[in-house]
């Protein structure tokens, strides 16, 4: 897939997220620990919207 700028590095600040839409799909994008992500905006565990969330620091326990 190419590359498609939807907004500005300055329209998502450090520590927020916000939902776009690319052709006919919405896509959540997170500017998280200096690092931007897209991902789908559909949670897979309920299907709710994954960009009007926010994002934790989570650590896995070893076993």
């Amino acid at each position: 897939m190419a590359f498609q700028k939807v907004l500005e590095l300055s329209e998502l600040p450090a520590g927020t997220s916000k939902v776009v839409k690319l052709g006919n799909k919405k896509v959540a994008l997170f500017n998280y620990n200096g690092k931007i992500t897209a991902l789908g905006n559909a949670c897979l565990h309920r299907g709710g919207p994954l960009g009007l969330g926010c994002v934790e620091k989570k650590t896995m326990a070893t076993m």
